[in-house]
């Protein structure tokens, strides 16, 4: 009887390819076939509900785990530790079901005056009006702690309602406030825990959420009984297994590590990412949707697992799965803009087409069966290159089929290459398409000198200079801001609202806007963070507020793609956007100036003086 591993099938129960994918949801989920992983956030609401807090508002967008967070404050303070886990964990969630809509009390082993939890799992089950009014009656019970779960905008809509009483407006201010000030509480009455600053990746594999789902899932006595199944070879799933937890074979860099590395640069570039999200993939990554019985049937085929190889199914759809079940992950048709086996280096390309030995030979995810000319096929180990492909073709069709096998087989090596982290010795980000991805995780980090910041301002005026679409005079240090009320750049100039000096421009990490360094009531601490952001500050004038635009790494790319005279307007075409949003609201506040008019041209810069009846009276080039 062909051995089957009762883990593949839990791990597909985390997939949204049937109904059958219930694990996925927090309030169907089994005792005995789900599993925790430790957050900070659950460490900050239990010290938050330890203190005495009056009301917890977890707040983002579905997925985050904001059920689940509840469900574990329940198992933490209202059951009896003496009793087994799995009864705790089904108890915490029939209470969850049953008795969390705000007007039920809920008994816990809390000391003080706050002994008690009112919890709304859900604001969206109630209309607007009802939620308001009775979040007001929760938060007037002095002796609960009320813990609300609501999204961004349901939480806002409610809050805003003629039914929102002062308590109410007072977790509407905070929560306002918190995007400003970057704190989750000012006086430990009221914390607003915002899950979607929550990252699954980390700076490093270590502080990740995704090694804690991986680590569950890895663990060797688990996959037990797959060491005695006949088609342990063959497989593609246990294979994965193996590549995910071991080490590249010509650089020993984990590939877990590159696991962390890929999705840390999708979060930086603005995807949020959500626990649920995050089982998901590491579910899709480890069987693709393979059972076991699929794989004993298709064991003895070449060349057909390659594409179960999870470097392949982050970013190309396997055969046997629709396009409408591989969309129900979202985050996949983000990878694809990241697509390590489309972004071509000459070094690693060099390497992988040439150098022998990159990879170990006899690997079934480099394995590819091909089609020939005259019908014939092939088996091709396309760790040894790709010399292999040599059709001798003598027709243009032959050719191009040539050229195809050839370029999927690069693709695979490129992928397979950047898990293995070769070719890493320059900037890793380039492989994933950002070119200047090394010098943001620097600013990020703040590992940029001051000189070196000194001399980036002239790239950041000339970036913000061409998308404006000023391409003619001579470049300058300053920033000219053009007047948004006569459109872009013509071909011939354009009018100028006023200009900037390079001083009046900073470039820092989002959260040193905050300054609040160790606070325990940090946004930055309250969940698991990752620095996923750039502040651009410009200054109008010396002495002004200054105006802040936040930069993802793709803005970041774009701006500094930019500098150097060229941007992929199609694909950069909503980070352009946001810069000419930032830039119009900044020209605005520097054009009160109705007498003079100042003009940009190719032949320089001229100052133009009117006269009551708008005729040119005086002209001043620079």
């Amino acid at each position: 009887m062909p051995t089957i591993n009762k883990l593949v099938e839990r791990l597909n129960r985390y997939l949204p390819f049937d109904p059958g994918h219930d694990q996925i949801y927090e309030e169907h989920a089994s005792s005995s076939d789900s599993f925790n992983i430790e957050t900070k956030a659950f460490s900050y609401l239990v010290k938050a509900c330890s203190e005495g807090a009056n009301a917890i508002v977890l707040t983002g967008d579905a997925g985050h785990g904001k059920t689940h967070l509840c469900r574990r404050l329940i198992e933490h303070f209202c059951l009896r530790t003496d009793i087994p886990k799995q009864e705790r964990e089904d108890e915490s969630r029939r209470i969850i079901n049953e008795k969390c809509d705000g007007q039920q009390s809920i008994s816990t082993y809390l000391t003080g005056q706050r002994n008690k939890f009112r919890i709304f799992k859900d604001f969206s089950e109630l209309t607007v009006e009802v939620a308001a009014a009775r979040l007001e009656e929760s938060l007037s019970d002095s002796s609960a702690v009320t813990v609300l779960c609501a999204n961004e905008g349901r939480l806002r809509a409610a809050l805003s309602t003629s039914e929102a009483g002062p308590l109410g407006k007072s977790i509407r201010h905070r929560f306002e406030k918190s995007f400003e000030d970057g704190l989750c509480s000012t006086d430990d009455s009221i914390h607003v825990v915002n899950l979607n600053y929550q990252s699954i990746a980390g700076e490093s594999v270590d502080d990740s959420l995704f090694k804690k789902a991986f680590k569950f899932w890895l663990d060797m006595r688990r996959w037990k009984n797959c060491e005695s199944c006949e088609s342990k070879e063959r497989c593609p799933i246990f294979h994965n297994r193996a590549l995910i937890d071991e080490r590249g074979k010509n650089t020993n860099v984990p590939r877990l590590e590159q696991v962390n590395l890929l999705f840390k640069t999708l979060e930086r570039a603005d995807t949020v990412i959500t626990i649920r999200e995050m089982l998901m993939l590491v579910a899709y990554m480890l069987t693709g949707g393979l059972d076991c019985q699929t794989v004993h049937t298709k064991s003895a085929r070449f060349g057909w697992a390659r594409q179960y190889s999870f470097y392949n199914l982050l970013f190309e759809r396997p055969s046997t799965l629709t396009k409408e079940q591989v969309s129900s992950i979202k985050t996949l048709s983000k990878l694809s803009r990241i697509d390590p086996g489309v972004c071509a280096t000459r070094s690693t390309d060099d390497r992988l087409i040439n150098e022998a030995d990159l990879f170990p030979a006899h690997q079934i995810d480099l394995e590819f069966n091909i089609s020939l000319d005259k019908g014939t096929r092939a088996s091709i180990d396309a760790s040894q290159g790709i010399d292999q492909v040599l059709m001798k073709a003598s027709s243009k069709k032959e050719r191009a089929k040539e050229a195809t096998i050839a370029r999927e087989i690069v693709k695979t090596l490129r992928r397979r290459a950047f898990f293995d982290g070769i070719g890493f010795q320059d900037n890793p980000l380039e492989k994933l398409g950002f070119r200047f991805g090394d010098l943001f995780n620097r600013i990020i980090s703040e590992n940029v000198d001051k000189n070196e910041l000194g001399k980036l301002k002239p790239r950041v005026v000339a970036g913000l200079r061409h998308i404006q679409g000023i391409r003619v005079g001579e470049p300058k240090n300053t920033l000219e801001l053009l007047d948004p009320a006569f459109g872009r750049m013509g071909a011939n100039g354009g009018i100028l609202a006023g200009t900037i000096h390079p001083q009046n421009i900073n470039l820092y990490p989002l959260e040193k806007q905050w300054d609040l360094k160790d606070s325990d009531d940090a946004l930055f601490t309250s969940v698991d963070w990752l620095s996923r952001a750039i502040v651009l500050e410009i200054a109008p004038r010396r002495h002004e507020k200054p105006r802040n635009l936040i930069m993802d790494l793709s803005m970041f790319d774009c701006l500094m793609r930019a500098s150097d005279g060229h941007v992929p307007t199609v694909f950069y075409q909503n980070d352009i956007r946001r810069f000419l949003d930032f830039l119009g609201e900044l020209a605005e506040s520097l054009n009160n100036d109705e007498e003079n008019i100042r003009v940009v041209s190719e032949l320089g810069t001229f100052e133009i003086l009117l006269d009551e009846e708008k005729n040119i009276v005086y002209v001043d080039g620079q």
